[in-house]
């Protein structure tokens, strides 16, 4: 009698099972709207203004590092540097108010799963397949939405980790396994897929980057699979 190798699934979490960066959209627009409200005609076109923080939040990453407040901070540092380009007066209530909308991003108001990911969750633990989560955050933050949509049941194993995810990160969990049948699942060429495929593991890539066009996506490796959607994983199990 011949026996199923049993596989092992290393997931990612944010804009893999649950939306993450929509959770932030909506926060960047209720930001701009708030800013349009108390600067009007100071406040920048909305392109701009999305530009600017962006700029001062990847600053803030590259001089402090991984830090959740980074993302509050980053409205109200934008809406001090919309004073200082344009000489209206600061106001500190108003700086308070930026960064209070951007902690909302962590209260998970909207968080939804993502389409077809329990669906896929679901089919590979009726293969009986190890699966493990693997999420970079605080953890205070990423255990409420894995408590939100009840994801515990699913994973033998869950880390979340301040530390970049590498290529030593993933060889440590993935210890002792068969690396043939080890499979990292995410969203992010750096983060879940070229370290993986650099611990020797095998990578699912499953791109999101809010109307991304597949066909951009050029990363080619014997180990990797792409599909545009996670529920593709069942369609194509056995080709795994």
């Amino acid at each position: 009698m011949k026996f199923k190798k049993r596989k092992t699934f290393i997931f990612d979490l944010d804009d893999t099972l649950i939306w993450n960066a929509y959770d932030y959209s909506d926060i960047l627009a209720e930001f701009y709207f708030y800013l349009r409200r108390k600067i009007t005609p100071s406040c920048p076109y909305i392109t701009d203004l999305m530009n600017l923080q962006r700029e001062i939040d990847e600053k803030y990453t590259t001089k402090r590092g991984f830090n959740f407040r980074r993302f509050p901070l980053s409205l109200a540092k934008t809406y001090k540097q919309i004073c200082e380009d344009t000489g209206i007066d600061y106001c500190q209530n108003i700086a308070d108010g930026c960064y209070k909308i951007g902690m909302k991003t962590f209260t998970l108001p909207n968080t939804e799963m993502v389409e077809g990911a329990k669906d896929c969750l679901e089919f590979l633990i009726n293969k009986d397949d190890e699966l493990l989560l693997l999420t970079k955050g605080y953890k205070s933050i990423q255990q409420k939405k894995i408590d939100k949509f009840d994801l515990g049941k699913y994973f033998s194993e869950i880390s979340i980790t301040l530390r970049a995810k590498d290529s030593i990160l993933f060889q440590e969990i993935s210890d002792k396994r068969d690396k043939n049948f080890v499979y990292s699942v995410g969203n992010s060429q750096s983060s879940d897929i070229l370290p993986a495929l650099d611990a020797g593991l095998k990578a699912i890539y499953i791109p999101w980057e809010g109307g991304w066009n597949f066909n951009n996506h050029k990363l080619v490796h014997e180990h990797l699979k792409k599909f545009k959607r996670i529920d593709e994983i069942v369609k194509n199990y056995e080709k795994l």
